[in-house]
């Protein structure tokens, strides 16, 4: 092989370097710390002006000059994972959130929801292809597997009559198809991670309805397969059978301290980034750069809580990091 290299530095070798050369440029923990204490757009904007975020806040005066820099800043990210011959999947894992996240917003405009927001632009598919879809209710366009998901969302919804019903389809659908995204990368590491995401969201959804004293056919069709703990282990686990959720996870520990919601967010969003860590000792292939994705997502998530919550008039800054830091 040309110059003793092999064959995921060639592929990967552009993208990763660019990865390392900007992840300095994460916000670190005090900054943010610093950030949630501001009582402005302008000092919040003064805090972040040796940042990334500096140029993009720029001038910025509304929630939606702040959104305009947030989708910037992830854009930034997901060309990253662009440069060179890396394969459109590593890029597609994150952008496919988007792109059902404009679904949702198209399908449910045909059931008396208004468009509040317009369609994000960080998607695979342009943003005009769901305008249209919201307007003419057809499926023309638009790529199968959204095709497909739109039509299973629309015959749940024409089967129970209730708009849950869509997000539940939808949901399914995107993590099938990102764990599919995942899979299609032959990186042990990124399907893993990709598997532990759905048991963190799968028992989110346990530990919040646990909490509320939900019975099971309440939540039931919300867990998601594809993850390290079957769907039917989650429903063991709930009703505190025996031996349930005895598989091997890094959950397992947590799943038996049984956490409220507020704590199992928080110690799941630790370990996720005792994940992310774990890529420092990689050295090529797509964990470094999905991790640094996976980062800089975390920090947007982070950054536009804390403005937003402080635009609103929330004054405690610890709540605001409690509301910030779990994702």
């Amino acid at each position: 092989m040309a110059l003793g290299l092999r064959a995921d530095e060639l592929v990967y070798g552009f993208a990763l370097g660019r990865v390392r050369v900007r992840e300095g440029l994460l916000v670190d923990r005090v900054r943010i710390g610093r950030l949630a204490e501001c009582e402005s757009l302008a000092a919040m904007h003064s805090v972040l002006a040796e940042t990334v975020y500096g140029p993009l806040l720029a001038g910025a005066q509304t929630l939606e000059d702040v959104e305009t820099a947030f989708s910037g800043r992830l854009e930034e990210a997901y060309e990253v994972s662009e440069a060179g011959e890396t394969p459109p999947q590593l890029s597609g894992y994150f952008r496919a959130r988007h792109d059902y996240e404009n679904l949702r917003a198209a399908v449910k405009s045909g059931f008396g929801r208004e468009l509040k927001a317009p369609f994000s632009q960080l998607g695979r598919v342009p943003a005009q292809q769901f305008s249209a879809y919201a307007r003419t209710r057809t499926f023309a366009d638009l790529p199968p597997v959204l095709e497909e998901a739109a039509r299973a969302a629309v015959r749940a919804y024409e089967r129970t009559g209730e708009p849950a019903a869509i997000d539940r389809e939808l949901d399914r659908s995107y993590f099938d198809e990102t764990l599919a995204l995942a899979a299609s990368l032959r990186a042990f590491w990124v399907e893993r991670a990709a598997r532990i995401r759905v048991d963190i969201v799968n028992g989110s959804v346990i530990s919040r309805a646990v909490a509320l004293g939900q019975k099971s056919s309440e939540w039931q069709e919300d867990l998601l397969g594809g993850g390290y703990i079957p769907p039917i282990e989650w429903l063991r686990w709930a009703r505190r059978e025996p031996d349930a959720a005895e598989v091997a996870t890094p959950l397992t520990e947590l799943l038996h301290d049984r956490p409220a919601p507020m704590e199992y967010r928080q110690r799941t969003l630790e370990y996720w980034g005792r994940l992310l860590d774990e890529t420092k000792l990689i050295a090529s292939g797509p964990p470094p750069i999905f991790a640094y994705i996976s980062r800089v997502e975390r920090e947007v998530r982070i950054l536009r809580t804390i403005i937003v919550a402080r635009l609103s008039g929330l004054v405690d800054s610890r709540a605001i990091l409690a509301q910030a830091e779990p994702g």
